[in-house]
């Protein structure tokens, strides 16, 4: 951050390492609340495993696998941190008892039977239906990966050398809420790295461990008997710390809003004709640019031939087919053609859209206006009626 005002740069050196959400609880807080929700069932999940393994009571498995149901349901992704962390443990747990722990993993096989259908069932659909098939290879449309492991120090601060400086101790330790920490820190680091296009979600719950330990240690840095004063400030040093960037992050949200531009604001008149095609009936098919595509489906029940950068199917090439159909020079001849193509009710013109010409390319005998206001339009395909 400091760098970036020092050398005037219009943007961070490395903006993924400050911005991305999976990492930051206040900024998953501020935005993406469900990866926080996410991470706080797998801390649960785990908790009531350590129960099970404390009591030896098979119900605290039970209710984990419930929760792990309700994750599967939520945020599947999170599923993979909870069986190769708790397989871990469960390795760790004979490793330290020099037996096989047969509770323990019966524990595990019923929380895996009792959480999986839901990940099972996406897996099945990502793999076999077609349409769903190319959504999932189009996650990598958003080009966020995991950032290299030097990199993990600007995400996540001082953290986490405080958080490996604890590693050792946790080698020592016995108690079985140690253990599993042990597995998730070593093993989750792992998972960051897993070769598929959502590996960068393998963060959400990592933040988890890295901050438990790191807490701890600071703890104890401060209660070391003839400790400095810096030492003993520890535990203040990391929460200050901390501060600095999420005041950034938190004022560059209000920045963001400041602008008044898309995607959070739309122009009235762009709202209105977006209204106007909630009152029509059925679910016909909205040729529009994203900007005002990716609100169609939820305020217009109507389907949106380009929104979603992963769940509109073959992203790209309808991005570039909106922006060639709204050129004025595109031959009539092609704009036909992708109205037939799609099976177009509606044509959904916007701001941006009409301020580049498009009413001169809209003007075709093929479509009839339904809306018009200075700055959004709507044409009704006639072949469609």
């Amino acid at each position: 951050m400091i760098e970036k005002y020092a050398a005037q740069r219009s943007d961070l050196l490395f903006p993924l390492d400050v911005q991305m959400a999976e990492p930051n609880a206040l900024l998953s807080m501020i935005g993406y609340p469900h990866f926080l929700l996410a991470a706080a069932f797998v801390l649960v999940i785990f908790g009531l495993f350590v129960v099970g393994v404390r009591t030896g009571r098979m119900s605290a498995y039970l209710l984990a696998g419930l929760l792990g149901l309700a994750l599967g349901l939520q945020h599947a992704y999170d599923l993979i941190t909870v069986y190769i962390v708790l397989g871990a443990f469960v390795v760790l747990l004979w490793w330290r008892e020099k037996r096989f722990p047969l509770r323990e993993a019966i524990g595990l096989v019923i929380l895996g039977l009792i959480s999986s259908p839901p990940a099972a069932y996406f897996a099945y659909l990502t793999s076999h239906d077609p349409t769903w098939r190319q959504v999932l290879a189009q996650f990598g449309n958003a080009g966020v990966y995991t950032p290299n492991p030097l990199h993990l120090l600007i995400v996540f601060g001082p953290q986490l050398p405080l958080a490996l400086a604890g590693l050792p101790n946790l080698l020592r330790q016995r108690r079985d809420a140690d253990l599993l920490l042990l597995a998730w820190v070593v093993v989750g680091f792992g998972l960051l790295y897993i070769p598929t296009d959502f590996q960068i979600h393998m963060l959400n719950p990592y933040q988890v461990p890295l901050a438990l330990l790191a807490v701890r240690m600071a703890l104890k840095l401060a209660t070391v008997p003839g400790a400095s004063r810096l030492r003993r400030a520890a535990p203040a040093l990391l929460l200050l710390i901390a501060i600095p960037v999420n005041l950034y992050l938190f004022s560059w949200r209000f920045l963001d809003l400041g602008r008044h531009q898309a995607p959070y604001y739309l122009h009235r008149d762009e709202v209105a004709a977006i209204r106007w095609l909630d009152q029509q009936a059925g679910d016909g098919v909205v040729f529009s640019a994203e900007t005002l595509g990716q609100y169609v489906p939820a305020l217009a029940g109507k389907r949106a031939m380009l929104a979603h950068w992963a769940q509109t199917v073959d992203y790209y090439t309808k991005r570039a087919q909106v922006a060639r159909f709204f050129d004025p020079t595109t031959p009539a001849a092609e704009r036909a053609a992708l109205l037939q193509r799609y099976q177009v009710t509606y044509v959904l013109a916007g701001e941006a859209e009409l301020r580049a010409g498009a009413r001169a390319a809209l003007d075709t005998p093929l479509l009839e206006q339904t809306f018009d206001s200075p700055t959004a339009v709507v044409y009704r395909v006639r072949s469609s009626r």
